[in-house]
Order: C-alpha cells, then sequence, then structure tokens
C-alpha cells in the first residue's frame, strides 16, 4: 500500500529519500525541480514518471520548498502512473446544501449524473455524507419528483424510495375548472418543530405491530412473487413495518390493523402499471370486506352506465327496451345494497375504514339507483 502524507514536507527531505532509494535519478529530478520553491502543489511523482535511468546527480541541498501531499508508490519497483489522491479530494462547504438540510426536496431526480445516486444511497440509508471523511447528516426525508422513471444506473435508487406516487395529468373537466379557478395557493399556518417532530418519532416506535399483521404481510408476499414476480427484500419489509407504524400513528391508533395496508400499494410496484395488481391483491387478503365493496361498487357503476339516458318517444321497440333495461337495473343495484349490509352484519370484526367503505358504497350505489328510478317515473310519465 502507498504512504499517503497528509502533511506539508520539504522538498529537501522528499529528494534526501530519492537519494537514497533512486540516487541513478536525482540530477534529472532537481534539474526538473529548479525555481519551483512557490509551488506547494507540484507533483513530484509525475516527474520521477518521466526520468530516465541515465540521468541525475545532484546535491539535494539546492532545492527547498515545501509540497501539500504526495503518495509513494512500492519503493521496490518504477514508478507507475500518478495517484496523489489529496489533489483530487474536493471538501464541499456543504452548508445550505443536501448533507445539511433536514428535509430535501429533489426536482427531476433522476436527472442527475450516474456517480450522485452512489452518495445518495448513503446519504439516503446511513446519514453519512464523504466530505472527504465521513460526516453525519440530520436528514430526516428526502422528497423527489421526476416526469420520468429512471434508466438502469438509478433503479436501485428508486427501490430505496419507500414511497412512489405516481400522478398524472388532471381528467376530470371539473376539477380542471378548479383548478383554472382557484389560483391562489393556500396559506400554511401549521408549524412542527424538530424537537416535536423527534418526539413523535419515538411515540411511533411505540406502535404495535400485531402478529396478525405480520401473518398478513407474509401472505402478501408470497402472493405478490407467485401472480406478479414482485419480490420484497428483507430492508424493504422492515421499512415498510416503520412505514405502517407511522401511518397508524397518523390515524390517531396505537397498533396496526388491517386498514392500514392500502399504502402498500405506493411501496411496492417496480412499474406503475402494477398497482392495480397489487392493490387487488392487498384488499383480497387484507381487507376482504372492503375488497368485495369495491367489486360491488364497480358492478353497480357499469349497471348504471349501460342505463344511459331517456330514448326520444319517437323510437318505440327502443323505448320499451331501455324501460325493462332501467327497471331491471334498480331491482339489481337494490339486491346489491342488501348483500353489503348483509355482509356488513355478518362481519362483526370489520375494522372502521371496512365499515365506512361499505357505508360510502351503498350511499352511492342507492343514489344511482334513486336517479336510474327517476329517469323510469319520468318515462313511464310521458306516455
Amino acid at each position: 500500500m502507498p504512504a499517503r502524507f497528509k502533511r506539508r514536507v520539504p522538498l529537501a527531505d522528499v529528494l534526501e529519500t530519492a537519494q537514497k532509494q533512486f540516487p541513478e535519478h536525482l540530477p534529472s529530478l532537481v534539474e526538473e525541480l529548479s525555481g519551483l520553491e512557490s509551488s506547494p502543489r507540484y507533483s513530484v511523482i509525475d516527474l520521477l514518471s518521466s526520468l530516465t535511468d541515465e540521468e541525475l546527480e545532484q546535491p539535494v541541498q539546492q532545492i527547498d520548498g515545501h509540497i501539500h501531499a504526495f503518495v509513494w508508490d512500492d519503493f521496490g519497483h518504477k514508478f507507475s502512473a500518478s495517484d496523489i489522491p489529496i489533489l483530487y479530494v474536493l471538501k464541499r462547504n456543504i452548508e445550505g446544501r443536501l448533507p445539511w438540510a433536514h428535509l430535501a426536496n429533489l426536482e427531476e431526480i433522476f436527472n442527475g449524473p450516474d456517480m450522485l445516486f452512489g452518495s445518495l444511497h448513503r446519504v439516503a440509508n446511513e446519514r453519512i455524507f464523504e466530505n472527504p471523511t465521513p460526516e453525519e447528516c440530520p436528514l430526516i426525508s428526502i422528497i423527489g419528483s421526476s416526469n420520468h422513471l429512471p434508466g438502469e444506473k438509478a433503479e436501485a435508487f428508486l427501490d430505496r424510495i419507500l414511497l412512489k406516487y405516481p400522478v398524472d395529468y388532471l381528467q376530470d373537466p371539473a376539477n380542471k375548472k378548479r383548478l383554472m379557478m382557484n389560483r391562489v395557493r393556500p396559506s400554511i399556518q401549521t408549524q412542527i418543530s424538530l424537537a416535536e417532530l423527534f418526539a413523535m418519532h419515538a411515540e411511533v416506535e411505540q406502535v404495535t405491530f400485531p402478529e396478525i399483521i405480520a401473518d398478513t404481510l407474509l401472505n402478501l408476499e408470497l402472493k405478490l412473487a407467485q401472480q406478479m414476480s414482485i419480490f420484497i427484500s428483507d430492508r424493504r419489509r422492515g421499512d415498510i413495518i416503520d412505514l405502517l407504524k407511522a401511518y397508524a400513528y397518523m390515524q390517531g391508533e396505537d397498533a396496526v390493523s388491517e386498514e392500514h395496508l392500502d399504502i402498500l400499494p405506493y411501496c411496492l410496484w417496480n412499474d406503475p402499471k402494477q398497482m392495480g395488481g397489487i392493490n387487488s391483491i392487498v384488499l383480497q387478503i387484507g381487507s376482504p370486506v372492503t375488497a368485495k365493496a369495491i367489486e360491488v361498487l364497480d358492478a353497480a357503476k357499469q349497471l348504471y352506465n349501460q342505463v344511459g339516458d331517456v330514448p326520444s318517444e319517437d323510437y318505440e321497440d327502443e323505448a320499451n327496451t331501455w324501460q325493462v333495461k332501467a327497471s331491471g337495473s334498480t331491482k339489481q343495484m337494490k339486491t346489491m345494497i342488501n348483500d353489503l349490509n348483509h355482509l356488513l352484519a355478518s362481519t362483526p370484526n370489520a375494522s372502521p375504514s371496512a365499515i365506512r367503505k361499505v357505508n360510502d358504497t351503498v350511499a352511492k350505489i342507492e343514489a344511482m339507483k334513486n336517479e336510474v328510478f327517476e329517469k323510469v317515473k319520468a318515462f313511464l310519465q310521458q306516455e
């Protein structure tokens, strides 16, 4: 291993060492270094590597200067290419930058150079920044945004991001209009001190993670691997447990339950297109009551959309067909509502979120049923 000198060393000492180890090179070295007393960062190694065996025999005392740092190679071999690490070390002023921050927002996070992600890995995972010696970072969270998914070089870093939310353009015209009409940014008054945040962290650690939820997660892992070829690493599993405890805490709970598993689809995808399949598996395993409510609501929406608007009375056959379809839809929706109420009554241990989901679904189906009924009623009054 090369010996590294990280202090100023008189050139005379350097040349004295060279005289002992490589006396045949000394005259040429002295000639090359003459007049360089004011160059404290000059590379002695670069000069030595250019010398020939026939050169040198001058006294060391001819030159007296200082170099900042240098690296000797193995003295038993000829000097190889220059290796002066200290000249390439860049100690950064990190004040006001990511290693200095508690919270970081990185826009277009995947547009950085490849070497950036190596540094980000250690900052994000270990809270350590090489500068060039390791320095602890106070970082709590990194929030990133990007208009595209990363390439191969950054995929490992994407896997380190715990929550990944795909955000699409607005689709609903009503939401587009709301955005157009309300351009005032909301004023956020809530403030949380770092002391309060750290106290919350300590309280989150006290949230219970029941064995039944651990079994549910293991079952979920198995299904994801079998059906979608999605595998959860030990590191990611630990992160998910911490996330679920924090999620339960933020909802005022002192224990994780199946109702908190609805956040998992945002943790587990490798491609946004996988989210629908992941969500279905999570619901089937973690909250079958909620899964059933979603299934019934989707079926009710299909019935509602098939009914459509009241046809013109000028087309009698078409109007009669519509009446039969619409009347049948209201009956089917009524049956769906009864089935959901029965499901809730037969599941006394349903979670609060599952109960809310069923009740919300019943209300939506009831509204669609009443709307179709009013259309049929108006149609009959026209005859």
